[in-house]
């Protein structure tokens, strides 16, 4: 599995850090990545993704929420 990094952040906020290797051109991925809009089409687990504010620097500020399901003692437990 590709490492995970999680950092805390100001506001109850966290910063996750991953890697992963693509096999596509660097500009391919790039325009994936930063159509904010569109990354639930994407990114696996995420749930809702919302640009709250394109930023003048090129990136947006986002709010985004995952899903994950475990499965403890054979119940699937879901997490938001």
């Amino acid at each position: 599995p590709p490492p995970v990094r999680i950092e805390e952040a100001p506001d109850n906020a966290r910063r996750i850090f991953a890697s992963v290797d693509i096999r596509a051109h660097v500009e391919d991925v790039w325009d994936v990545l930063t159509d904010y809009g569109a990354l639930t089409a994407v990114v696996p687990n995420l749930t809702e993704n919302d640009v709250l504010m394109p930023l003048e620097c090129g990136g947006a500020r986002l709010w985004q929420v995952g899903r994950s399901t475990w499965r403890i003692l054979g119940w699937p437990i879901h997490f938001k």
